[in-house]
């Protein structure tokens, strides 16, 4: 499900949008989804053949980028984020800016000033505020001893929740701190989102 200023889309093998009134809409997909978001007033699916958008005036959706391998999809400030085959790349103007990695992507969360990402070798972030573009950090340091973080969301302060292979939920706040909890359970279920 994805929230689309006060409908929501339902995402498959067809888009169906359910609006306040409670009309719904619906529109084949021409691809496999592997994730979905709403960018600039505009539903995107992304999946192996690239990044799709719902153009509205048509009633069908046409290739933004074709990106192939696309496992998450976000929406950004400056134009939708997503994970293809482990890399991370913005979407600007039909073109995929790739940026460096360290690990490999799993999940994203962007923010004004960097993009939060959690990787195979635990949380980073790329840095986007003047003079850092693209500079690549890893938040935890031995924090999270190169532990898979699969599931990351961006908090309201503009720092991070992210959820650990090993079974922790953790937040970064906006000022640097850290807070992990290891969850309970002698063998946890690998995350996948955090909502």
């Amino acid at each position: 499900l994805v929230a689309d200023r006060g409908s929501v889309w339902a995402v498959g093998g067809r888009a169906v949008r359910l609006d306040a009134a409670g009309l719904l809409h619906r529109v084949p997909v021409p691809i496999q989804v592997a994730d979905a978001a709403v960018s600039d007033g505009a539903l995107l699916v992304g999946g192996a053949e690239g990044l799709l958008r719902y153009d509205a005036a048509l009633d069908r959706f046409r290739l933004e980028v074709a990106l192939p391998g696309i496992q998450r999809v976000r929406s950004g400030t400056d134009g939708p984020w997503v994970i293809s085959r482990g890399a991370v790349f913005q979407v600007v103007d039909g073109q995929a800016r790739p940026f460096l990695r360290t690990g490999v992507a799993l999940d994203l969360a962007p923010s004004t000033d960097g993009v939060w990402v959690g990787s195979t070798d635990g949380l980073e972030r790329v840095r986007l505020e003047p003079g850092f573009v693209g500079e690549v950090q890893d938040v935890l340091g031995d924090l999270d001893a190169n532990i898979a973080v699969p599931a990351v969301a961006l908090a309201d302060d503009g720092g991070c929740w992210f959820a650990t292979e090993a079974g922790a939920v953790g937040r970064v706040f906006a000022g640097g701190s850290v807070v992990q909890i290891p969850l309970s359970s002698a063998d946890p279920a690998r995350p996948i989102r955090i909502v």
